[in-house]
Parts: structure tokens; sequence; C-alpha cells
């Protein structure tokens, strides 16, 4: 096989050279696209969501992919966080674009990689308990595949593993977690989020801070939305246009935790930020977000 022009993502190039045995050292910079390239470019060409474990219900609800490339090129990541207690309400969702050749670069990591191989990789099982779980949704043909690695990023467990489950388990971690730098990304602006409602407990707050009460910007929370699956007493609204825009920027000044003030009760609110490819609060169960 001759040699292939090297993504600037480090961790993708890895990929590549070790699956197929590749061996070109350069090193080119990838930019946001001018012209990104037509078609439906909400087309998803490989997610990239981590969650469950030994984690209450409710917070699977701001579980988030932490990695979705669709087929225009846009990739969108989780950014870095801070250590401040408590976080921002709106999660530090972060978009750039591989030019047309880096993104079939990127179809060709895929296969490099034998996720499309059928069977998928066995991925093993580390044999520790409450980790999370790594879903990774791909598109080939138009057809949706799923696959999954049960506590991807604990390498304590590799001794438990077979060389190549260890192999595939590296290859599936440079896929996804190989977009930490050398591509160019700004904040995604969302247009429309989900908003997922629940009444004010102050009995589950334990030992957190007080919160902040905050008035809600629209119309009474009361019965808006509809139940959640998955996580009791959770309702999920998504909220467009106008609207969307007048959330988004009130949850910008507010942080995980805080209580809102609507009609004669006050709410826990979690601020869900769409992704392109998604539209209902439908698109956001917990089996697509995190996993069991």
């Amino acid at each position: 096989m001759s040699p292939r022009r090297a993504l600037t993502l480090t961790a993708l190039a890895v990929v590549i050279l070790t699956a197929c045995g590749d061996s070109d050292d350069k090193k080119v910079t990838t930019k946001p696209d001018p012209d990104p390239p037509t078609g439906n470019g909400a087309e998803l060409v490989l997610q990239a969501a981590t969650g469950g474990g030994l984690v209450p219900p409710s917070s699977r609800l701001a579980e988030i992919p932490e990695l979705s490339i669709y087929a225009d090129g846009r990739v969108i990541t989780l950014g870095p966080t801070t250590l401040d207690f408590p976080g921002s309400a709106l999660p530090n969702l972060q978009v750039g674009r591989l030019a047309a050749p880096d993104l079939d670069e990127y179809r060709l990591a895929i296969e490099a990689a034998g996720l499309l191989a059928d069977p998928p990789p066995d991925f093993g099982d580390p044999g520790v308990t409450d980790m999370p779980t790594t879903v990774v949704t791909l598109t080939v043909d138009g057809e949706e595949r799923t696959i999954s690695a049960y506590a991807l990023d604990f390498s304590e467990g590799d001794d438990q593993l077979e060389p190549e489950q260890r192999e595939a388990r590296q290859r599936l971690r440079a896929l996804v977690r190989g977009f930490e730098a050398d591509l160019a990304t700004e904040t995604y602006e969302a247009d429309a989020a989900a908003v997922f409602v629940r009444l004010f407990d102050a009995d589950q707050r334990g030992d957190s801070p007080p919160p902040t009460t905050r008035d809600w910007p629209l119309g009474d929370l009361a019965g808006a939305g509809e139940p959640y699956e998955g996580v009791e007493d959770a309702r999920c609204l998504v909220v467009t246009g106008a609207d969307a825009q007048t959330v988004l920027t009130t949850a910008a000044d507010a942080n995980q935790g805080d209580r809102w003030r609507s009609g004669d009760a006050e709410y826990d609110v979690v601020f869900r930020p769409l992704l392109p490819d998604e539209t209902t609060c439908a698109d956001l169960s917990p089996e697509e977000v995190g996993g069991a």
C-alpha cells in the first residue's frame, strides 16, 4: 500500500499507520474548509458517546456525545472544562471542519480500525465494574451501525484482555479521542435545545452549595414537555428559533444546580444544545446518549 498523507490529528495517523503499515511522516495543517461539500450535512459519519456506569439516572440528562463527525466535514467535540464547582449550565461544545481530503482519510481510518468488518472487532471486557460504556454510531452506505466498548479508557484491566482485544481498543480510542489538537474550532452555536425539567427537591441536594434561584425566561414550566424515558419525574421539551436563543443566552450565565422559578414552583433544569442530527427528545434517549 502506498504511503498516505497523514492527518494533523496525530492519533488518527497512528490508527492508519498501525492498521495499514503506512510510514508517511508529513504533517499537514487542517483548517476550516471555506467551501464545504454539498449534500445532507446532518448525515453522521461517526458519533461517539461515553456514559452510564455508577452514576445516578438523573446525571444522564447532561450526557452528550464527545465526538460527532458529519458528511459536510463538521466536527463537533466537547471542549475543555474548568474545575469550578458547580460548572457551567451549558457544555463547552466546539465545532471545526475537516476539508474533504481529510474527511476521506478519516473514513479510511474507520475502515482500517475494523469498524466496518462483519462481525465488528471484539473489544473484550477488562473485568471491572461500574465503568462507563463508549457507544460509537457509524453511518455506512446510508445504514446505521452501532458498536460499543465497555470501560474503553480503563487501561489497568488490559492484562485480562487478549492481544487482539487490546489492539482493537487502542484503535478505537485513537478514532474517538484524536481530535484534541490542530483542528481549528470555534464555539458551536446551536439552533435548538432540549430542556430537561424536574421539580426542585432540596432533599436531594445533600451537602451541595446553596443554589442560585433564577427566573425562567419563557412560559410556565408546569406540565411542559413530555415524560423522558429512563429518568423518573423528568420531562423534556425542545425549544427552537427565537425561544432557543433566549434559553441558551440565559443558560450561558447560569451554573449546573441553579434552580429556576416558573409560576408557583421551582425546578431543576438541564440544558442540552441539539446537534445537527437531533430534532426531538427521542433522539436523546439514554440508550443513544450513553449506553447502559
